[in-house]
């Protein structure tokens, strides 16, 4: 509605609120951490094959506008602005409610994930490419913020099994 109503931020705004929620919904599909895990370490190589040669590459090729509709702007210094897409909000919605979830760090979770994006579009920007997949970089971000815990929690001693978070 915001965008028939020419209302350009709003709509960015609702897109960007559309896929927090979803990825918040979508945290409800995962009964364990080792799942988010698994997730963390799946999607780069689909984000990377999708915007190589896969429907990314080819919907940002071919029909940027209809990308553009349904992608969430970041303005960057020069006017010009960063896109993400849907997925890659919704997977920084469902790895920041994952760390609150588990008891991760969530402070460093969602700085380690913001820089990662951060400096997606820097490289993205110095290399003058068309886009970047992000995923892998959130990715990283969450992982790398969060590895000794997710290691004590995919490996958890025999005792401590019952409390684990990977078991909650």
């Amino acid at each position: 509605m915001c965008t028939i109503a020419d209302l350009g931020l709003a709509a960015n705004f609702a897109k960007l609120w559309a896929a927090v929620f979803a990825g918040w919904a979508f945290l409800r599909l995962f009964e364990r951490l080792s799942w988010v895990v698994l997730v963390a370490f799946v999607i780069p190589l689909v984000d990377i094959i999708s915007v190589w040669r896969g429907p990314t590459h080819t919907i940002t090729q071919h029909h940027f506008g209809a990308y553009t509709a349904v992608a969430i702007a970041f303005l960057v210094p020069g006017g010009g602005a960063a896109y993400l897409g849907p997925p890659d909000i919704l997977f920084y919605a469902l790895f920041l409610a994952a760390a609150a979830r588990w008891h991760l760090r969530v402070g460093w979770t969602w700085f380690a994930t913001t820089f990662m994006y951060g400096f997606t579009v820097v490289m993205a920007t110095a290399f003058d490419v068309g886009g970047l997949p992000a995923l892998p970089f959130l990715s990283f971000g969450f992982l790398i913020a969060n590895a000794d815990l997710l290691w004590r929690a995919m490996r958890p001693s025999a005792d401590s099994s019952e409390s684990s978070p990977a078991s909650s």
